[in-house]
């Protein structure tokens, strides 16, 4: 008795309820076709009882408790097609491949040009990370931007914004060790909502993570600058406990303009958060000049 009164909830009465709805439209659309049929009371009544049972069979077998889903664990795909890559892109078609993605991911924001794109790659080709499977479809990218002190101290004060950033505001790969101020430009994500997504989201934090250690340092005199161009990106960026520097509405473009120190508390917070992929890793390593990591 007290099984059946755990499975009587309200998504049983609402699957029960939509089921009678879909099973009685469907069978008078076929009956309102044979005009030949006449229907009498008892017939009415006896079709309506089936199409409440049946719909209660279909209510009650897709409501069924599940303990958990087995996928969700150990997902059905083998070991090796889950692999996945961070790799550097240097140029096309991988950098077309990441553009279409930011289109897709950003709406009408509008993206950076790939010619612009092109050109900052001429200056620094390890801006942009993309995280590919095991067949090099883009599943996801990130990229930092090192700037130069006077455009960065311009950005932090919502003068300028991404639109605005050239060639000439970053720092070479040489020399960008060194900078002071580091643009997170963007994050993105193929099919965020599903499983995989959400895998792949993971998989982006953690390798911000690891290029900023191993590339820039996460010594306290430097910051990582970000506008919140999505509803999304801007709760995103504080569960990531970045300060708003300017707010939207001062800012030049229109986007909130935030930053985060980057110093030793925020590299082990932000490894004690995040899952450490490099369990299944096949190469470790974020490093120039072709930064490439297995996981």
């Amino acid at each position: 008795m007290s099984r059946l009164k755990r499975r009587l909830n309200q998504r049983l009465a609402t699957k029960w309820a939509l089921g009678v709805i879909a099973v009685v439209s469907g069978v008078s659309a076929v009956v309102s076709m044979m005009p030949g049929v006449h229907w009498t009371w008892t017939y009415s009544l006896l079709l309506f009882t089936t199409c409440i049972l049946v719909a209660l069979v279909y209510a009650w077998k897709t409501t069924k408790p599940v303990q958990f889903v087995v996928d969700s664990i150990m997902p059905s795909s083998t070991a090796e097609q889950l692999l996945t890559s961070f790799e550097m892109v240097t140029g096309s078609p991988m950098l077309d491949k990441v553009n279409d993605l930011a289109a897709e991911s950003y709406g009408d924001t509008p993206s950076i040009p790939r010619e612009r794109y092109r050109e900052y790659l001429q200056v620094n080709n390890q801006i942009l990370c993309a995280l590919l499977d095991r067949n090099r479809h883009v599943l996801g990218y990130f990229d930092i931007f090192p700037l130069n002190p006077t455009f960065g101290k311009e950005l932090l004060l919502g003068k300028v914004g991404e639109q605005d950033m050239r060639h000439v505001h970053l720092m070479p790969a040489g020399a960008a060790s060194i900078a002071r101020v580091l643009y997170l430009g963007g994050i993105a994500v193929k099919n965020p909502e599903t499983m995989l997504g959400m895998r792949s989201a993971s998989q982006l934090a953690w390798g911000i993570l690891l290029l900023i250690e191993r590339c820039y340092g996460f010594d306290g005199k430097r910051k990582l600058v970000a506008t919140a161009a999505t509803p999304e990106g801007g709760q995103l960026l504080r569960k990531f406990h970045f300060v708003e520097e300017v707010a939207a509405k001062s800012a030049s473009d229109g986007h909130a303009v935030y930053s985060l120190t980057l110093s030793p508390d925020v590299l082990q917070l932000g490894f004690s958060s995040i899952p450490d992929w490099s369990r299944c890793c096949r190469e470790v390593g974020l490093k120039p000049p072709q930064a490439k990591l297995y996981l």
